[in-house]
């Protein structure tokens, strides 16, 4: 004859279970919206943000404002203070399809450190024959040392100019 055995049903739900008697993935009680569990190969791991879970868009959009420059005084295009920030009245940025980034103005704040991917486009219209238009970014306000240069060849000449890089580290708030 078998032992007779009664138990009873545990109705404790996983989510409730204290975070020392959890098994791995130990840290799930505390773990952001968005984070994602990353394995270290030595059978733990930790929770980590998730690049995927942010971007942000900003454009000017209908822009119909011309935005006169002066020449730089560097023809290569190699000087930082050759370089004007697009804002005001003059660069109407509006934010467009951010996720877990925040829009300022003429600037968007990413939310973790990491590295991020910058995708520029633009057509601009050069007035004069062998002009330069040279376009580079900023973080925190310093220029980065990539630029996108274009030459006119004629007068009023239209160019589309467009770049993909990853930039960082960055830092939370950057």
């Amino acid at each position: 004859m078998s032992p007779l055995f009664i138990g009873t049903k545990v109705t404790i739900q996983h989510k409730d279970i204290d975070e020392a008697d959890l098994h791995e993935s130990k840290g799930v009680s505390t773990a952001l919206n968005g984070q994602f569990f990353a394995a270290n190969g030595a059978g733990s791991g930790s929770f980590q943000n998730s690049l995927m879970n942010c971007h942000g868009q900003m454009n000017i959009n209908s822009n119909t404002v011309t935005k006169a420059l002066t020449a730089a005084a560097d023809a290569t295009l190699n000087t930082n203070t050759d370089y004007s920030k697009l804002t005001g009245a003059s660069a109407p940025w509006v934010s467009l399809l951010n996720h877990n980034t925040t829009f300022t103005l003429d600037h968007i704040t990413v939310p973790f450190a990491g590295y991020y991917l910058l995708s520029f486009w633009s057509s601009v219209k050069i007035a004069n024959t062998n002009n330069f238009i040279g376009i580079k970014f900023a973080v925190n306000s310093t220029l980065s040392t990539q630029k996108i240069i274009s030459q006119a060849s004629t007068a009023n000449d239209s160019r589309n100019l467009s770049a993909t890089s990853i930039i960082g580290p960055l830092s939370a708030n950057d």
